[in-house]
C-alpha cells in the first residue's frame, strides 16, 4: 500500500510539474509573441512614415513640374491653338509624370488636352474641386479622387494657375493621375509588405474612399478599417494631399514563427 501510494504521488507530482512547465512555457510565449509583435510594430511604423514621405516628396515634384510646365504658357500661346498644342507637347516633363495635361480657361471650359481627345464635345470643368481651388488663389490644387469627363477614368488631378505677365488669372493647367494606371499611386497599390502585407492610400475626412491598393476593384469605393483583427495596422498622413497612406501584415504573418 505504501508503495502504491508512493507511485500514486510520484505521478501527481511529475503531472503537476509537466503542468507548470506547460504555463511557464505559455506564460513566455505569450511575452515573446508581445515583444516580437511590438519590434514588429515599430519598423512597421518607420517603414509607413518613410513611405508617406516618399509620396509626399513626389507630389512635390510633380507639382514643380507642373508650374513649370505652365510658364510657357500666355496669353499670346493661349490665343493660338497650333502654339498651344506645341507648348504642351514639348512639356516634356509633365508628360511623363501625368497621364495627361490639359488646360482650362478661367471660365471653365476646356480648351485642350495632351494627349488629344477622342472628340470635341465641349466639356466645362469650373464646378471642378481643383478649378476653384485655383481661383480661389490657391498655387498648386489636388483634387479629390474622381471619374475624369474627358478620359472617363479612375483619377487625381494636379492643378496650377496660368497668368498674364499682369498677373490675370487666364486659366488653369492640369495634370490628371489615372490611379488604375502603373504610375506612383499604381505602384503603391502592387508593392508588398513582407509576404502578405500591402499598401493602401485613403482619403482622409468623413467617408474616405481608397485611391491605392492591391485590390483595384475596390478603387474610388468607400474604405473600411485597415485591416481584421489581429493584423498589424499602421497609418501616416501624406504631406500635400489630404490623404493617409496604411500599411497592413496580416495576423497569421504577425505569429508566424
Amino acid at each position: 500500500m505504501k508503495v502504491k501510494l508512493e507511485i500514486k504521488a510520484a505521478w501527481i507530482g511529475a503531472a503537476v510539474v509537466v503542468v507548470l512547465i506547460g504555463l511557464v512555457g505559455s506564460f513566455q510565449h505569450h511575452h515573446i509573441a508581445r515583444d516580437v509583435r511590438a519590434v514588429l510594430q515599430t519598423q512597421q511604423d518607420a517603414l509607413g512614415a518613410s513611405m508617406a514621405e516618399s509620396l509626399g516628396d513626389k507630389l512635390e515634384m510633380y507639382a514643380a513640374v507642373l508650374e513649370q510646365g505652365a510658364t510657357a504658357i500666355d496669353a499670346t500661346v493661349l490665343a493660338d491653338t497650333a502654339q498651344l498644342r506645341r507648348a504642351l507637347a514639348r512639356a516634356t516633363g509633365v508628360r511623363a509624370l501625368f497621364t495627361g495635361a490639359f488646360v482650362v480657361l478661367a471660365d471653365g471650359q476646356l480648351l485642350m488636352t495632351e494627349p488629344p481627345r477622342p472628340d470635341d464635345k465641349p466639356i466645362n470643368l469650373a464646378d471642378r474641386d481643383y478649378f476653384q481651388a485655383v481661383l480661389a488663389g490657391r498655387a498648386v490644387s489636388l483634387s479629390a479622387p474622381m471619374i475624369a469627363r474627358a478620359r472617363h477614368r479612375a483619377a487625381v488631378v494636379m492643378a496650377v494657375p496660368l497668368r498674364a505677365s499682369d498677373g490675370r488669372l487666364l486659366g488653369v493647367l492640369g495634370g490628371g493621375i489615372e490611379i488604375e494606371r502603373d504610375n506612383l499611386l499604381g505602384r503603391l497599390g502592387s508593392l508588398p509588405v513582407g509576404r502578405g502585407g500591402h499598401y493602401e492610400v485613403v482619403t482622409q475626412g468623413a467617408d474616405p474612399v481608397y485611391i491605392a491598393h492591391p485590390d483595384r476593384s475596390r478603387l474610388l469605393k468607400p474604405a473600411s478599417a485597415a485591416g481584421h483583427p489581429g493584423d498589424l495596422v499602421t497609418t501616416k498622413p501624406v504631406r500635400r494631399a489630404d490623404w493617409a497612406l496604411r500599411v497592413v501584415l496580416p495576423a497569421a504573418e504577425v505569429e508566424a514563427p
